[in-house]
């Protein structure tokens, strides 16, 4: 009898870890596609890698990648890029623990929230210098050039707090609802308000390097037509396809090289 009572908790065990596996690989945080060189904690990474607190994504010259957030909260980076994930915590059920907490050290990031900011938003942040943006229900996008910032409201609004250098923060919005959606923040803190997206932006929202989207009306890495300087194709990895809606990458030009 105890032995027919273990084999069937056995089984129940089995049953159970077979059923709620994909769910959980589904809600794991991980890198999702990447293309070129990508590093998490200095170690190369591969899609699949699971991400967490503390830990920092960096790019080469030729690196841009994915990551999916098990809130359903999604990043991309561009080449050069570093990006660290200073706290991620999720439970659905402890809202108020919940926290994205970020920092853009260089390069180029186009972030999605998810659940994370619905349930706390004042918990999820990005800090890029002494700027913190806080996203309200966003989809933003920013880019650090020689120690400037510049910025771009797809979706949603943020709320930028900029240090000044005078004692007091200045806090300044972008996005639906208010008169400007991009800008650009100077390495002393002074943010200039624009009514088009910077160059830098391509004029537009930035879109599919890694999947291969039709609607950058060129050609993508991996692409048999894409005969660049370099002379080779950029290899991309990916775990499958992304969440829906999700804007992977940026269409921005990168070396052509293989992984």
């Amino acid at each position: 009898m105890v032995i027919a009572r273990s084999l069937v908790t056995v089984l129940v065990v089995l049953l159970a870890s077979a059923l709620f596996a994909p769910y959980s690989r589904a809600q794991s945080s991980e890198i999702r596609q990447l293309s070129g060189n990508v590093f998490v904690n200095s170690l190369p990474a591969k899609p699949g890698a699971r991400l967490k607190s503390g830990d920092v994504v960096t790019t080469g010259e030729d690196g841009s990648v994915v990551g999916v957030m098990s809130d359903g909260t999604t990043f991309s980076l561009g080449p050069s890029s570093e990006f660290a994930l200073i706290a991620y915590r999720y439970d659905p059920s402890q809202a108020s623990a919940n926290a994205f907490e970020t920092r853009l050290v260089s390069g180029r990031l186009n972030l999605e929230t998810g659940e994370t900011a619905k349930l706390n938003r004042s918990a999820v942040f990005t800090m890029v210098g002494d700027s913190k943006i806080r996203p309200k229900g966003t989809h933003f996008e920013i880019e650090i050039v020689d120690g400037d910032m510049f910025l771009a409201v797809w979706d949603g609004a943020i709320d930028l707090t900029v240090d000044t250098g005078t004692g007091t923060d200045t806090v300044i919005s972008f996005g639906e609802g208010e008169d400007f959606s991009f800008g650009t923040v100077s390495d002393s803190g002074e943010v200039t308000q624009l009514l088009e997206a910077p160059d830098n932006f391509d004029g537009g929202q930035s879109d599919g390097m890694l999947a291969g989207n039709d609607d950058t009306g060129g050609d993508q890495p991996g692409d048999s037509s894409d005969d660049g300087e370099n002379g080779a194709d950029v290899a991309l990895e990916t775990t499958g396809e992304l969440p829906a809606g999700v804007i992977p990458t940026f269409n921005q030009a990168i070396p052509n090289t293989d992984i």
